[in-house]
């Protein structure tokens, strides 16, 4: 009885102790293992230097090979293992092995034995096998150790009782450790305190180019909310990791690096003291809402800082339109070289344990986060409480560091910024020493140039007394603005949040462009890759001059998404659901199309200052445009002209027979050059809708000729290449026909305009086609 006794209260925790370990770790160990077999099999070069898992990337196209749907009957390529990878859709090793025999075994059966293709398949599966049974031979020991500690264990089944009395045993354990990290003091204060919350990408881009896996207290805090940690070992771990990282960044004189050796050392002699600890569970149970309650303060004190500190957060669209103007301005201010933010020196105060002297010098410390918050919850009245504290905020920075350094020089120019950007604020309340900096600030063009020197546009200021006294017309045009800017991230967003039926987020595949990597014939055959972010960009930045340009970039991402998968993919289908929901999100927000704000006489002539090189770019659509708009184009009123081509080209684009089919879709791009190679060699000159919109957006059409000749050119470029017995060549001559209709209405409204003939503009066209028809077929 003695000896069952002792062997039921030592052997039956320990295997129970060493199941919750393996059932832990199981999970990231396979993962592990199978980001490294796919990133081999990826890499894997044959003896001549070349790559052979290129040709597995897609599997042969539906269009050019039609018989290879017919005999593989499940296609799989590296493109599809590579998105169940990042979706940790695989549960085990053995699945994704399941998943490369698959794509291999279709290439064998595919490819004839004395191909290529079929070495590659052969030499490929080869390598994955070796290198799976190495992964095996590596893991025998520890799995041979597991089992026998395991099976050797005559553990009696528990009851659901005991096992729930033994889980929160398990949790009380882990909530004691962490409090003793969170609680842990020094002589300089809580030794967890530069561990809370690791900085944002952003803002410290080295650190995570050093730091492969960054990790910090709040992430550990949440993962032991959400019972992702089995064992103590687990969390021993994640600890253990953060004071690596910490060693690893920080030199070894550093206050962290001494406090990460501390925690590394305080976990390891704690966690022997409650693993070998004989107390019965009750006596966890005792502190266990102490330790509870510890957690979740903490987990309450750095989740309001984040959301203080968050700048991804939307602000309320309930907030003044002249303070959300100011502030979206400041924010996406960067240096043109560099690509730096402006104020981000300024985003949070100095860290108090590294820059004691700057509390004792700055009575009130304030950062630009804080203004962020304060405008959130609605604490600025008027732009002038903000324009106080961004004052505030500079005038602590020149206080507490010298007036040749960097970041002296950075606050005036963030200063200048500000208060040219707000032009009918009560100028007469302004201090006349910021005046002073500010006019100090125009000669700042000898400043050294270092590397860490911001290279912001030159300033060219001259103030007096009238500018200062402000002009009016300001608000109206800032309030005009917000409101154009709010109606294109409506736009924006309705696509973003976008989710179908099962809730999924359709638009994040569209987030960003493929990588080079992975993906290197998308930049070859896609000459205008584009994505989301992208134009998330450029709204905030004021670029889109009208919301045609935004549609334009819209049409751009969706057709390079349908241009480079295949019809059945379902990045297509995706892509052609969300160009259903931005069409009605534009008939919604944008009934006509709308241009962007113009400014007056008065806003360029307050303050008198000229800010160079700030012109702003069109949409990334009109990047590939070779040639940019003449100085007669951008002398023509911008309203009448731009509205003629917009309505020109939305009556070409949404025409309908009375069958009500749309006749332009099969205009919108041009046919593949793989699929369709004889089409170039017939037509010199390609062009397609796409290409039209995007000389629209750039506004390089100085007159409505030059755009019907262009949309002359396309149809012509259709029944070149088409039976005239083809509905296209029918629908080409039918588009051609509303063209020339719509372009005479358009004449008819000009002065000293000739008259125009329809019919013989018609007859025209049709003998210049037939007899470049026929010229052609003599040739």
């Amino acid at each position: 009885m003695t000896s069952k006794r002792a062997h039921s209260s030592d052997e039956v925790p320990l295997a129970k102790r060493l199941r919750r370990s393996a059932l832990s770790s199981a999970a990231e160990e396979q993962a592990k293992h199978i980001r490294e077999l796919f990133t081999r099999m990826r890499d894997f070069v044959n003896e001549d230097g070349r790559h052979v898992s290129r040709p597995f990337f897609r599997f042969a196209s539906k269009k050019l090979t039609p018989e290879y749907v017919k005999i593989v009957t499940n296609p799989m390529d590296l493109t599809l293992i590579h998105e169940k990878v990042k979706q940790d859709e695989y549960a085990n090793v053995d699945q994704f092995m399941s998943d490369v025999n698959l794509m291999v075994e279709n290439a064998k059966n595919f490819y004839k034995k004395d191909s290529v293709e079929y070495g590659d398949a052969c030499d490929l599966w080869n390598m994955i096998t070796e290198a799976r049974n190495k992964q095996e031979c590596n893991s025998d020991s520890m799995s041979e150790f597991s089992n026998r500690s395991i099976d050797s264990s005559p553990t009696p089944s528990l009851s659901p009782k005991r096992e729930n009395v033994n889980n929160r045993t398990q949790a009380c354990l882990l909530e004691k450790l962490l409090c003793t990290v969170l609680t842990a003091k020094s002589e300089d204060g809580l030794l967890c305190e530069a561990f809370k919350v690791i900085p944002s990408k952003e803002e410290w881009p080295y650190y995570y180019e050093v730091i492969r896996d960054p990790i910090d207290l709040r992430t550990i805090s949440m993962k032991l909310r959400r019972g992702r940690y089995r064992s103590v070992n687990d969390l021993e771990k994640d600890l253990n990791q953060l004071c690596r990282n910490a060693k690893l960044f920080n030199e070894p004189s550093s206050s962290v690096y001494r406090a990460a050796n501390a925690i590394r050392k305080l976990v390891a002699h704690r966690k022997m003291e409650l693993t070998d600890s004989n107390a019965k569970s009750s006596s966890y149970y005792h502190e266990m809402k102490k330790n509870s309650a510890v957690i979740d303060n903490f987990l309450r004190e750095v989740c309001a800082v984040v959301e203080e500190d968050s700048d991804d957060e939307q602000i309320p669209l309930s907030t003044n339109a002249q303070l959300k103007n100011l502030y979206t301005f400041l924010r996406s201010c960067r240096d043109e070289l560099s690509g730096q933010c402006l104020v981000e020196p300024f985003l949070r105060c100095p860290d108090r344990s590294s820059f004691p002297k700057y509390y004792e010098k700055i009575a009130m410390p304030i950062s630009f986060y804080a203004i962020n918050h304060k405008l959130k919850v609605g604490l600025y009245n008027a732009v002038s409480g903000m324009l106080d504290d961004i004052s505030l905020l500079c005038s602590n920075v020149k206080v507490y560091f010298g007036e040749n350094s960097e970041l002296y020089k950075r606050a005036l120019k963030l200063q200048l910024l500000a208060f040219s950007k707000i032009q009918d604020t009560d100028t007469s309340q302004l201090e006349l020493s910021v005046w002073k900096d500010l006019e100090h600030l125009a000669g700042l063009d000898d400043v050294p140039k270092t590397e860490s020197t911001l290279h912001l546009p030159a300033v060219k200021l001259e103030f007096n007394e009238e500018s200062a006294r402000g002009k009016v017309g300001r608000k109206s045009f800032d309030d005009a603005l917000a409101q154009y800017r709010e109606k294109l991230l409506s736009v924006y967003n309705t696509v973003v949040n976008y989710r179908d039926q099962t809730g999924r987020v359709v638009a994040l595949a569209f987030m960003e462009k493929p990588s080079k990597k992975l993906y290197p014939d998308y930049y070859k055959v896609i000459p205008e890759p584009i994505d989301l972010h992208m134009i998330k960009a450029t709204i905030d930045s004021d670029r889109y001059t009208s919301s045609q340009a935004l549609a334009a970039d819209f049409e751009l991402l969706f057709e390079n998404a349908r241009h480079y998968n295949e019809d059945y993919s379902a990045i297509y289908t995706d892509a052609n659901t969300l160009n259903g929901v931005f069409a009605d999100a534009m008939k919604h927000v944008f009934p006509t199309p709308l241009t962007i704000p113009k400014c007056g006489k008065a806003r360029r002539s307050n303050y008198n200052f000229i800010l160079k090189d700030r012109s702003r770019r069109g949409s990334y659509s009109s990047d590939s445009s070779g040639n940019r708009v003449s100085r007669k184009s951008q002398n023509i009123s911008l309203g009448e002209h731009e509205l003629k081509l917009w309505y020109i080209y939305q009556a070409i684009k949404e025409f309908r027979d009375p069958n009500n089919r749309t006749l332009s879709s099969v205009f919108l791009k041009l046919p593949s050059r793989t699929d369709y190679p004889d089409y170039y060699e017939v037509i010199r000159k390609p062009i397609d809708l796409q290409k039209i919109c995007n000389k629209l957006s750039a506004k390089q059409y100085d007159s409505v000729e030059a755009l019907v000749s262009d949309f002359a050119l396309m149809f012509d470029n259709a029944c070149k290449f088409n039976d005239p017995d083809s509905l296209i060549y029918k629908d080409a001559l039918t588009l051609q026909r509303v063209l020339i209709q719509k372009a005479a209405e358009l004449r008819r409204g000009e002065q000293h305009s000739p008259p125009i003939d329809v019919q013989s503009d018609v007859q025209e066209l049709l003998n210049r086609i037939f007899s470049d028809v026929l010229n052609y077929q003599v040739i």
